[in-house]
């Protein structure tokens, strides 16, 4: 008597799986500043990897950022001197850089914790109608740059702060302009003195806001597949998070936000080592029971299968025939007998209640969800068939049942 069984297996996506990659970073926001990150362990690394191009700093200045995993964004926001900015005067031109803010990003119907953190800042100064040789006595743009401040010029920017970058940029030969941008701890205030024996500075403008950014992300192993928004707000003005010193105000909006987006894309893969053909024996071979002379207790088999799986999924049965909580198996007379299905899970998958998976059935009923604790790689996994043995006794000898079963993985949303 021969008994075979024939499995199908097809990996099904979540209606979110795919489509949110393409042209993210140019999605249109109502913030000021937008920042996307992505989840996709089969593109980037095994963590959320940031997909907005830089503005500002290292957007101009690419070959200085190269190689230093820094994200910078520019605000059009720009401060101008309300007042005669005296010398000597401690970070009298400067910025605070903000503390780390914490909030929520959603999908609507589940919120996560993110972090932003502020790591540096910059602008360009501006002091027209003033040159920088007016206002010094120099005969260069370079040595009046270094003249009008107490220290030198903003690369000697006081500690704990520091210069992002060593040496001049091209805007240092400009009469009236210089590009900076510094690296400081949260909370601490970046700043410069106006040299005293340098002319009246009453006209001092920093044109827009260069901020430098990091992004501490949830667990994305935790988060079902799709999009996850959030807003956060900081303020530019004497106080505000951007503090820009006591003689400098922001030109317009006082605040802007800053929107993040991140997408999470999961990966789901499933490929069976012993082919899709599964022939349910008795414990031994047929050889075996044929050397007994007695029924065998069970038929079944096992197929092992690596899989990938980066986050929650579904596992469900479509059975070519049903018997309601099983699929089945039928002979060419019509008669049908039940085949349970069962998985087992590697060690790195847990059900819902966090435990091993072993020998759990699965069914055409109801979708089994499982979690990995971490991305799983090519973890070993088995698919069991199995015919009980009281199902097998009533099996009619010499016949052939065969039947299709198809498990469906499915990326859990």
């Amino acid at each position: 008597m021969g008994v075979s069984g024939f499995l199908i297996l097809r990996r099904v996506r979540g209606l979110l799986a795919c489509f949110f990659y393409s042209g993210v970073v140019c999605s249109a926001w109502a913030a000021d500043v937008n920042i996307a990150a992505i989840f996709d362990p089969e593109r980037h690394d095994r963590k959320f990897v940031i997909l907005t191009p830089s503005t500002g700093f290292c957007a101009d200045f690419s070959g200085i950022c190269a190689g230093k995993n820094l994200h910078t964004a520019q605000v059009d926001i720009s401060f101008k001197s309300a007042s005669y900015i005296p010398g000597g005067e401690k970070n009298a031109v400067g910025f605070r850089i903000p503390e780390a803010k914490k909030f929520q990003v959603s999908n609507g119907v589940k919120s996560h914790p993110v972090t932003l953190r502020i790591t540096g800042v910059g602008s360009r100064y501006n002091t027209a109608p003033d040159t920088v040789m007016t206002l010094t006595g120099t005969k260069t743009a370079p040595e009046g740059h270094v003249a009008l401040w107490e220290g030198g010029s903003f690369l000697n920017v006081g500690a704990p702060c520091r210069s992002f970058f060593n040496g001049h940029l091209d805007m240092a030969s400009f009469p009236t302009r210089y590009r900076y941008f510094w690296i400081g701890p949260p909370g601490e205030v970046c700043g410069k003195a106006r040299n005293s024996d340098a002319g009246s500075l009453m006209n001092l403008r920093n044109e827009f806001l260069d901020f430098s950014y990091e992004l501490d992300t949830p667990n994305p192993y935790i988060m079902a597949e799709g999009r996850y928004t959030g807003t956060v707000v900081y303020g530019t003005g004497s106080g505000g998070d951007f503090d820009p010193g006591p003689y400098l105000r922001p030109e317009g909006a006082a605040a802007f936000s800053v929107q993040v987006l991140l997408i999470v894309r999961h990966a789901l893969r499933a490929v069976l080592l012993d082919g899709s053909k599964a022939v349910l024996e008795p414990a031994g071979g047929w050889q075996a029971w044929t050397d007994k002379g007695r029924p065998p207790t069970r038929f079944y088999r096992d197929l092992k299968f690596t899989q990938q799986a980066s986050g929650s999924f579904t596992m469900k049965l479509r059975c070519e025939y049903s018997l309601i909580r099983n699929c089945a198996l039928k002979s060419a007379e019509g008669d049908t007998v039940e085949v349970v299905t069962l998985v087992t899970h590697a060690p790195a998958i847990t059900n819902e209640a966090g435990e091993r998976v072993y020998r759990d059935p699965l069914s055409p009923l109801l979708p089994k969800k499982y979690h990995p604790d971490e991305y799983t790689g090519n973890g070993h996994s088995t698919l069991h068939f199995e015919i009980p043995a009281d199902k097998a006794a009533k099996m009619k000898s010499g016949t052939r049942y065969s039947g299709t079963i198809t498990v469906l993985w499915d990326v859990a949303v």
